[in-house]
């Protein structure tokens, strides 16, 4: 090949590569409408059941995938914070 060609085909590639899209990342924020007891969180853990659990100040947050099921001091948890 010349040095013509690969400099024309680098080109092309250059040209191309520009016009590739990447993929754009799909985010959601969650709020005390979606049954969060607080939007502030804490901590976040994902159990062995693909379950993520959110740690808040006004208490605990279950979620399943579709919903939040909460849980504070009415549910039994203590009001100390470690």
């Amino acid at each position: 090949m010349s040095v013509k060609q690969t400099f024309l085909l680098t080109f092309i590639f250059s040209i191309m590569v520009s016009f590739a899209f990447s993929q754009t990342p799909h985010f959601r924020t969650y709020t005390l409408q979606d049954g969060l007891p607080q939007t502030s969180t804490h901590d976040l853990l994902l159990d062995d059941k693909a379950r993520i659990w959110v740690g808040t100040q006004g208490g605990v947050a279950r979620f399943d995938g579709k919903k939040f099921r909460t849980y504070t001091q009415i549910h039994g948890l203590g009001t100390e914070i470690k």
